[in-house]
């Protein structure tokens, strides 16, 4: 989704799906909407992911905003009409949040990793593969707020990311490299977080979607 696949990666499936049970109030009624979850699927209920794009969860946001392999009509509606209200103050503090979160790993993933993984780290001090999604949520962040839109990585960004993400990096370089951009995040974020709409008209369209439908 991101471009940054190799040869070893695998494949993971998201979904959303229509469910005539959870209509009215999406983004009240918590106790009907659901997630549905394998080891290499993840299946939310069209109000669920509604909610998480309301609240900003980040890889909610990336499937908002990239194309589906397959859309019934009301995913397709639903997912239309919330692009150009989704990007929100709710969507830079969940980003952020992530980014501290990460950041605070010191470039290890917190949980055991595949023997793979553990090999990169034991040879290179770090992950690389989370190292590489770390600097892609610092990257989608500053765009963010700098624009107020959805950030799309660059062809040089995928370049670089993937660099990363093989391991062609020294540990140190990576780390000033965080550092640095970190520093310039937060004064952005400090900065440019309130020019950002709150979610009420997020929450407005989608609403009167699932109205519209019941």
């Amino acid at each position: 989704m991101y471009g940054m696949d190799t040869a070893d990666s695998d494949v993971d499936f998201t979904a959303v799906f229509y469910d005539p049970k959870e209509f009215r109030n999406p983004l009240a009624e918590r106790d009907v909407t659901h997630t549905n979850a394998t080891n290499d699927l993840v299946a939310h209920s069209a109000s669920k992911f509604a909610r998480l794009v309301v609240k900003g969860n980040f890889n909610t946001l990336d499937l908002l905003f990239h194309r589906a392999e397959q859309e019934s009509a009301f995913v397709y509606g639903l997912c239309h009409i919330m692009r150009p209200h989704a990007i929100t103050q709710n969507a830079a503090r969940a980003y952020m949040g992530y980014v501290m979160s990460q950041r605070g790993s010191g470039l290890l993933h917190p949980r055991p990793q595949s023997p793979t993984r553990k090999a990169q780290v034991e040879a290179l001090g770090y992950d690389p593969k989370f190292a590489a999604h770390l600097l892609r949520g610092m990257y989608s962040l500053m765009h963010i707020l700098e624009t107020g839109e959805y950030y799309r990585l660059t062809k040089d960004d995928k370049k670089f990311l993937v660099e990363v993400k093989t391991g062609q990096y020294r540990k140190a370089i990576l780390e000033e490299t965080v550092e640095d951009y970190m520093v310039k995040l937060e004064n952005a974020y400090m900065l440019k977080l309130g020019n950002l709409p709150t979610p009420e008209k997020l929450e407005e369209v989608v609403k009167e979607f699932f109205v519209a439908y019941a």
